[in-house]
């Protein structure tokens, strides 16, 4: 028999199959599979661009808030302390002459008085008719008149706005107590309050111990769920029916000697 005849009796042998290009195919695929997508590529690109933007923002914030501070200091020891001090001066003249126009009032009211007592007494020693005369009252007599002079200042510091994060871990300031300044902008400009500090080692073992409460509240939840599931409908619950029957009652004589 040939080998022809003995190929056709066994039939067509096997396709031999290319390694090689097997290996090659694998690679190529094996990069595909590893391969970022391109969301991944843009997501990984994106945080980098805004790494550096902050660090921008900060490092301008940073340069802003020294030249304001610069320009704060200027201001306390040169324009507003400066005009401060006069109108501290001018306070103090006010209150100077002031003092003085009361003391000559006091003087015209005391002379006032003084007239009233003559009247008073020539009236009562010759027995004439008690005389009304004018009798001015006392300028702060008056509630309104003259007008309450306003408190001095007192210095407070101010009250700085503060928040938690979403675990009441940790407190930030928020910088609203100073809206709208100068010093706002910058902040705002600069991203805002600082980012919140890493959590410490007690605050993360906290932190999961309340992840862990929550999943066993609703692990007990679903199983309180699953025991209601199965209780029969229209069937009370044998112990709610005999707390609701009561305790047995004592057997009687009769009962108790089978009569």
């Amino acid at each position: 028999m040939t080998s022809k005849e003995v190929q056709d009796a066994a039939g067509e042998a096997p396709e031999r199959l290319d390694f090689a290009a097997l290996e090659l195919e694998a690679r190529r695929l094996r990069v595909m599979v590893t391969a970022k997508s391109e969301r991944d590529v843009a997501a990984e690109r994106l945080a980098a661009i805004e790494a550096l933007l902050a660090t921008r923002r900060e490092t301008e914030g940073r340069a802003a808030a020294k030249a304001r501070i610069v320009g704060l200091r200027k201001d306390l020891t040169g324009g507003h302390g400066t005009e401060y001090e006069k109108e501290v001066a001018a306070v103090h003249a006010a209150y100077a002459a002031l003092s003085t126009a009361i003391g000559v009032l006091n003087k015209r009211a005391a002379h006032i008085r003084d007239l009233h007592a003559e009247a008073n007494a020539l009236a009562d020693r010759f027995d004439l008719p008690t005389p009304t005369l004018p009798n001015p009252r006392s300028p702060d007599a008056e509630v309104d008149l003259p007008p309450a002079l306003p408190l001095f200042w007192r210095f407070a510091a101010v009250v700085t706005a503060t928040e938690w994060d979403e675990h009441q871990l940790r407190e930030r300031r928020t910088y609203t107590e100073v809206g709208g300044s100068a010093a706002g902008r910058i902040i705002a400009a600069a991203g805002g309050p600082k980012p919140w500090p890493a959590l410490t080692p007690e605050q993360q073992a906290e932190v999961a111990e309340r992840v862990q409460d929550k999943v066993d509240e609703r692990r007990q939840q679903a199983e309180l769920a699953r025991a209601a599931a199965t209780l029969v409908p229209g069937v009370p619950d044998v112990r709610t029916f005999a707390a609701r029957r009561g305790p047995p009652k004592p057997a009687t004589v009769a009962e108790t000697i089978g009569e």
